[in-house]
């Protein structure tokens, strides 16, 4: 069997270590790698996976709406790897808009 271009090998390795980390037995779970890459690269070889980069801004956001109290703010900021601006901006979006 030819070898995997270095991304879908990586991806094959993630998959396998999730399936390992959720109790799946080391054979079954480098078998089942191998399939689910191998339906991966026919299907959705040759196209652009974006990284979901705004879903994870929003998590964030949702997650300063819940919790932010003002004087969280350094631990929040620590947690989710942001600054203190970021985090402002991300509240402020939370805010009520006011109706004129």
């Amino acid at each position: 069997m030819p070898q995997y271009p270095e991304a879908l090998a990586e991806f094959a390795a993630l998959v396998a270590a999730t399936l390992i980390d959720e109790g799946v037995a080391v054979d079954s779970a480098q078998s089942l790698s191998r399939a689910i890459t191998e339906r991966v690269r026919l299907i959705l070889g040759g196209t652009y996976i974006p990284r979901g980069i705004s879903v994870d801004v929003e998590r964030v956001r949702r997650d300063i709406a819940l919790r932010w109290n003002g004087t969280n703010t350094r631990e929040l900021c620590l947690e989710h790897g942001i600054s203190e601006r970021r985090l402002r901006q991300l509240a402020a979006k939370n805010a009520p808009r006011a109706r004129y």
